[in-house]
Formats: C-alpha cells, sequence, structure tokens
C-alpha cells in the first residue's frame, strides 16, 4: 500500500513536470516566432507571460536554495539581475524596431531576438541539471506525521558538485531574467510615450 502511495505521487510530480515543460516550450515558440516578424505590443499579455516566465524561475530558485545553496547567493542573484536588466534596456533601446500599423493602428515591435535566446539557453539548462542531479522527487510521510522529500537524481554526485551547478545555472537563468526585464521596460517606455505623443 505505501509503494503505491509512493509511486502515485511520483508519478504526479513527473506528469506536471512534463505538462509545465510543455506549455512553457509552446510558449516560448509561439514568443519567438512572433519576436521574428513583428508583434503587437500588447502590455497586459505580455505582463501574464513575464509572471508566467517568473514563477518558473522562482520555483527553480526556491529548489537550489532547499537543496544546498547558501541563502547568501541571493545577492549576487539580485546583483546580476539588476545589471544584466540594465544592459538589456539599452541593447533594447539601440535594436528593438517599433512602428505603427496603418490598417489596424496598432504599435508593433520586432527585434531583440538574442535577449529571449540567452533565457531560453539559461532556462534549459538550468532545467537540465535540476533533472540530472537533483531528478524527481519522492514524497513521503512519517508515522508521526511529518513530510520527507527523496530527491531521486539521474546522475549521482556529491553535494559540491551539485552546489557548484546550480549556482552557475542560476546566475545564468537571473542574467536571463534580467535581460526579460529591460526588454519589457524597454517595451512599456516606448508605448508610454507614444501614448502621450498621441495625447498632444
Amino acid at each position: 500500500m505505501y509503494n503505491n502511495d509512493l509511486n502515485h505521487i511520483s508519478f504526479i510530480y513527473i506528469l506536471a513536470l512534463i505538462i509545465s515543460l510543455t506549455i512553457t516550450s509552446l510558449l516560448i515558440v509561439r514568443q519567438l516566432k512572433k519576436n521574428l516578424k513583428g508583434t503587437k505590443v500588447n502590455i497586459k499579455k505580455s505582463t501574464i507571460y513575464l509572471i508566467y516566465y517568473m514563477l518558473i524561475v522562482f520555483y527553480l530558485l526556491y529548489n537550489s536554495f532547499l537543496l544546498s545553496v547558501p541563502l547568501i547567493y541571493i545577492i549576487p542573484y539580485t546583483l546580476i539581475t539588476i545589471i544584466s536588466g540594465f544592459c538589456s534596456y539599452w541593447y533594447s533601446k539601440r535594436k528593438l524596431t517599433f512602428w505603427k500599423n496603418r490598417i489596424d493602428n496598432n504599435l508593433y515591435v520586432k527585434e531583440g531576438l538574442l535577449i529571449y535566446l540567452i533565457y531560453i539557453s539559461a532556462l534549459i539548462i538550468r532545467i537540465i541539471i535540476n533533472l540530472i542531479f537533483i531528478g524527481y522527487q519522492e514524497i513521503s510521510f512519517t508515522q508521526s506525521g511529518n513530510i520527507i522529500t527523496i530527491n531521486n537524481p539521474l546522475i549521482p554526485t556529491n553535494s559540491s558538485s551539485k552546489t557548484i551547478s546550480l549556482i552557475l545555472t542560476d546566475l545564468l537563468i537571473m542574467l536571463g531574467v534580467g535581460m526579460l526585464f529591460g526588454r519589457y521596460a524597454r517595451i512599456l517606455e516606448y508605448n508610454q510615450n507614444n501614448k502621450n505623443h498621441n495625447k498632444s
């Protein structure tokens, strides 16, 4: 009975992970296609995508701190996010192309593909590291009612190697997050300036 419950919990965890990765992959591919040919500036939709991506990142970072990464690393993570955000903003200011469609009178934007590629690459590497060195989780309950979480890595490794891998990939992810925020900030700024110009 206990083994059946454990297998059921593990199956649900793996299924949830696969569904999440599938949805994320579809969203990323959709955004890349739009980015290549140009997409209508929709602040509400962009905000929803950004929040969704951030939830994935927070989950991965939570795993890192829960496993072996010292909490002090939140400082370099924050710094690299801020620095990459500023760099991405100035990059977006030079590279993003905005135009107004004469038919529907909406604002469109394209370019800045490098930002998405860096973020996606970092996220994929981090997820692979997560699967290899952390694996899926088994959740069990003691007789006293306490919850025990057991990680089942695909490749067994020592604690220091796992921690270094997590830190490096987390830094990559925060670099990508900062770049996404920088691009988002530039689009937000241009959209607001465009609205102010239309009012005047």
